[in-house]
């Protein structure tokens, strides 16, 4: 039998100049799954309305069998997210960082957390401002996985960063989908990607959201 992480029962956005149409769905858990459309089509918007970070949002929305935004603090502690906007102190380092926030996860794993850095190559005491984008991505993905979340969201994640970052990357994701029970819902533009690594896309036209498997 399928399982799945999240479900939508007519829930969408409707905000001043920008509309998500209702959309009823179900994300099946242990997959790659691509948000694509172009740039502007809704892709962040649709992230965030998962997130709980979202305005406007309206019907059911269902993450690992509870309910956002009444239920917003529990399914957080089990969602990891990557994103260009990064909302972690830049002026501090990993370690600092990780002082600021590792609180309020539960399942926060120190050890597994240095290990990623040094796997990723990022310095434990270098300020979060000088690292590169590449970098940056690679830190958040570090910080993400040391709290042990069961979906992982990653916005535009190889925006404007070279091949080799985004060989790294599909690895690791190929890596993750392996070793644990997680789902990955990263947004791009970038139609190279889909066939690359995804197992499912998630497209957004015009408003309008939808989910097929990967046939490309």
């Amino acid at each position: 039998m399928e399982k799945y992480c999240i479900s939508l029962h007519r829930a969408g956005v409707k905000k001043k100049g920008f509309s998500l149409s209702p959309t009823t769905l179900k994300i099946p858990t242990g997959y790659i799954i691509c948000l694509k459309g172009a740039n502007g089509a809704g892709k962040t918007t649709f992230l965030r309305l998962l997130l709980g970070r979202e305005k406007g949002v309206f019907g059911e929305i269902k993450i690992l069998g509870k309910t956002m935004p009444a239920e917003r603090v529990d399914i957080l502690q089990q969602v990891g997210f990557v994103s260009e906007d990064n909302d972690f102190f830049h002026e501090l380092s990993p370690l600092e960082n990780e002082a600021q926030y590792a609180p309020l996860y539960s399942h926060w794993d120190g050890q597994l957390y240095r290990k990623k850095l040094k796997e990723f190559g990022i310095g434990f005491s270098t300020k979060i401002s000088s690292l590169s984008k590449g970098n940056k991505v690679r830190f958040q993905l570090a910080f993400a996985l040391a709290h042990n979340p069961k979906i992982l969201l990653m916005d535009e994640p190889t925006a404007g960063l070279d091949p080799v970052f985004r060989t790294f990357l599909y690895k690791l994701l190929r890596e993750l989908i392996s070793e644990r029970e997680i789902t990955v819902i990263f947004s791009t533009h970038l139609s190279e990607e889909i066939g690359e690594v995804a197992d499912y896309l998630l497209e957004i036209n015009k408003g309008k959201v939808s989910l097929r498997e990967n046939w490309s």
